[in-house]
C-alpha cells in the first residue's frame, strides 16, 4: 500500500470493512469486495469504483484475485438477451485467458533472463 491500510480505512469506510477480520499477508489482503459491499449497503459497482480512485490516488494497489465483471442490469432479460450476454462474457473470459497466458510467458521470459540463460524452443 502507498499508505497504511488503516489509514485508508479510516478515510474509507468500504476499506475499512474490506479489512474487518482478514490478516495481512506479505502485504496483501484478500478480501471479498460484493460481500463487503453488500454489508456496507452499497452497489459493488460503486464499491469498485471506489477502489479504483484510491489505486489512482495512489493510496492503496487494486488487484483482482479472479477475474471479474459487475453487470448492472436495469431489468430481467429476455431469454435472447440472456443468450447475447452469456456470448459477449464468453467472449470476454477468452480476452482475460488471453491476456493471462500472455503475462505468464512474459513473467517466463524475464525470468530466463534474469537467469542469463536463453529460453528453451518450443517443441515443432
Amino acid at each position: 500500500h502507498a499508505a497504511p491500510a488503516d489509514e485508508v480505512a479510516h478515510a474509507s469506510p468500504l476499506v475499512a470493512m474490506l479489512l474487518k477480520g482478514v490478516k495481512c499477508n506479505n502485504g496483501a489482503y484478500k478480501c471479498s469486495l460484493v460481500q463487503a459491499a453488500s454489508e456496507l449497503g452499497m452497489d459493488a459497482h460503486a464499491a469498485h469504483a471506489e477502489l479504483v480512485d484510491l489505486q489512482q490516488a495512489g493510496r492503496l494497489r487494486l488487484e483482482m484475485q479472479d477475474p471479474a465483471f459487475y453487470v448492472k442490469l436495469c431489468a430481467a432479460p429476455s431469454a435472447e438477451q440472456v443468450e447475447a450476454l452469456a456470448l459477449a462474457l464468453h467472449e470476454r473470459m477468452d480476452a482475460v485467458a488471453s491476456l493471462q497466458r500472455l503475462k505468464l510467458v512474459a513473467m517466463t521470459r524475464m525470468l530466463w533472463t534474469l537467469a542469463g540463460k536463453s529460453p528453451p524452443l518450443p517443441d515443432s
